[in-house]
């Protein structure tokens, strides 16, 4: 039996390999959060919006994510950038006490604000990292005619953006090519919802989108806005989409060979050590010790040595 803890190190470091290989190391990742405070949008409303930020920052916060806040009407506000997020447990209250401005609907001055302004390093973010604007406005811009610059100046700082839509204003094909216009992709960067109270649906699918691009490809290649798909022809309506974290990130094949030639290298060493300390006691009484030939493994009983050797002479020649 003292061969199992040498196997079970051996499948714990197999273990680690495939997930290192499958999942590699993440890439430290800058969320922004743009909540539309217009006058259409009411005081619950704007909480029920906050409150969802709150949720999803939750499911996201980790050592090497970043976020930050704003919100905007006739002017955009940025109240939390990425260096003024508190992360030690005071950011709730960040959030929660961000009150609502009112006024008309520009996106496009808000997103060229948040490009210029927060998404450099003056407003804490890393030019290393993901950068990721997640838009949330319940319904059409009055500066429409501004968006295509404004998502030509996101585009060049690789900012991933996403839509959300909420409210029956995007039953209107305008608005909805708008809202396909904003995100990076309209297939899979653009949500719909009811109304504020039914945010929480969309929760979790934004949230595996997001991890998919926190993962390094095993190529070493970075996900920017410029590699997901550019296609704005039509709008998907989501509630709860589950795409998976691990979608898109099998290891290569020379990384699954690598791995699987360590394995077997390990397993071959845990294997040897394992019969070379083997010990057996004898029925005449004293301790011999069976030292048995490393060759077992090429297989065959004719292979072992099993003479027994006494104990006090194996100690003598260790002294020696």
């Amino acid at each position: 039996m003292a061969y199992i803890p040498c196997v079970l190190m051996v499948l714990l470091i197999c273990l680690s390999l495939d997930h290192m290989a499958c999942h590699g190391p993440e890439q430290a990742t800058d969320i922004a959060f743009l909540l539309d405070s217009s006058g259409s949008v009411r005081d619950v409303e704007f909480k029920a919006m906050k409150q969802f930020v709150i949720n999803l920052i939750k499911k996201l916060l980790k050592k090497d994510t970043q976020f930050a806040i704003a919100q905007y009407s006739s002017s955009c506000d940025i109240h939390v950038n990425f260096s003024q997020f508190n992360s030690k447990g005071l950011w709730e209250k960040q959030v929660e006490n961000i009150h609502r401005i009112s006024g008309g609907t520009n996106t496009a001055a808000a997103i060229t604000k948040l490009a210029n302004e927060l998404f450099v390093t003056s407003g804490g973010a890393r030019p290393d990292a993901t950068k990721v604007l997640i838009v949330i406005t319940d319904g059409q811009s009055v500066d429409g005619y501004n968006l295509p610059s404004a998502i030509d100046m996101a585009d060049a700082k690789n900012i991933i953006r996403f839509a959300v839509g909420v409210g029956k204003a995007f039953e209107n094909s305008r608005a909805r090519q708008e809202l396909n216009m904003i995100a990076t992709s309209a297939t899979d960067h653009v949500f719909v919802v009811d109304n504020f109270d039914t945010l929480e649906k969309i929760s979790s699918s934004i949230e595996n989108h997001i991890k998919i691009m926190q993962s390094i490809d095993t190529n070493g290649v970075k996900p920017t806005s410029s590699s997901s798909s550019s296609s704005n022809s039509y709008l998907t309506k989501t509630t709860a989409t589950t795409a998976s974290p691990n979608s898109g990130q099998i290891a290569s094949p020379g990384v699954l060979m690598i791995r699987a030639a360590v394995c077997v290298c390990l397993l071959a060493a845990a294997l040897t050590v394992t019969v070379l300390i083997t010990r057996r006691k004898t029925s005449a009484g004293g301790e011999t010790v069976t030292y048995t030939n490393a060759i077992m493994l090429r297989g065959g009983e004719n292979n072992i040595n099993t003479t027994p050797v006494d104990t006090s002479t194996v100690y003598d020649t260790v002294q020696k």
